[in-house]
């Protein structure tokens, strides 16, 4: 049995023949469907917002059994800087207003400064 290549995106692995053919097949079968629900779309009997939680629910549900089928995993990060370092960094720094936490360029180089000691 042949290795299919992962996607060139980060968690996905190689593909078994099998794997690859059966998310195919599924791909196909959800075409069909969003195809039949195009035609309903069209009628305008139909309950339109029903028609569309419908179709999402069946996106969902395809999507669902495609990832069962190849089974991406999670990634490897660095850690999450603590959140209270990230605050006393920021207050520090006056970065923070009326107690509002703004997390953005500000604080996060407020935050490295404080990593790296220089207390400016």
């Amino acid at each position: 049995m042949s290795q299919h290549e992962g996607l060139p995106v980060s968690g996905y692995r190689p593909q078994s023949d099998i794997a690859v053919s059966t998310v195919n097949g599924s791909k196909m079968l959800e075409e069909r469907v969003l195809r039949f629900l195009d035609e309903l779309k069209a009628d305008p009997a139909i309950d339109q917002r029903w028609l569309s939680i419908g179709r999402t629910a069946i996106e969902q549900g395809f999507m669902a059994v495609n990832r069962a089928v190849f089974q991406p995993k999670r990634i490897d990060l660095p850690p999450d800087p603590d959140p209270r370092q990230i605050f006393e960094a920021g207050y520090s720094k006056g970065v923070f207003h009326d107690d509002a936490f703004e997390y953005g360029p500000q604080v996060e180089a407020a935050f490295r400064d404080s990593q790296r000691g220089d207390g400016q």
